[in-house]
């Protein structure tokens, strides 16, 4: 039986044209190397993705870093702002003790507010305040 195989197996070799024969022997021979192709592609693929992960972790946390520290500014602002007006009876000292308590907290470049503006506001609001 196992040589009928083998002699049909020879017949149907033999009756095929060289160049389908040529095709069968290079496919064989070329599919360790379509295989191994594959599989880098994907291990490659895998890898570029860990790697954006990554990086878009990092990026998360900066800006994360960034925006609690910009949230803990505002708070410390409104502390102190909260902490002057509380203190002061005098709108021109709470400006003046405002700013500088802002001035010490490290981490908070720029201006606040305009001092005239702050004034003109605190006016108005104590008058508020009396009023009611």
């Amino acid at each position: 039986m196992n040589g009928d195989i083998r002699t049909w197996f020879a017949s149907r070799w033999a009756g095929l044209s060289t160049g389908v024969k040529m095709f069968f022997i290079l496919s064989l021979g070329l599919l360790p190397l379509g295989i191994i192709a594959i599989t880098a592609s994907v291990d490659n693929a895998r890898a570029n993705r860990a790697k954006a992960d990554l990086e878009a972790h990092a990026t998360l946390a900066v800006h994360v870093q960034r925006f609690t520290l910009a949230l803990s500014r505002n708070a410390f602002a409104l502390r102190a702002a909260r902490d002057a007006i509380i203190e002061a009876g005098d709108p021109a000292a709470i400006c003046a003790r405002t700013f500088a308590r802002l001035e010490r907290y490290p981490n908070t470049p720029g201006r606040f507010a305009d001092h005239r503006r702050v004034d003109l506001f605190i006016s108005h609001f104590s008058s508020c305040i009396v009023e009611n």
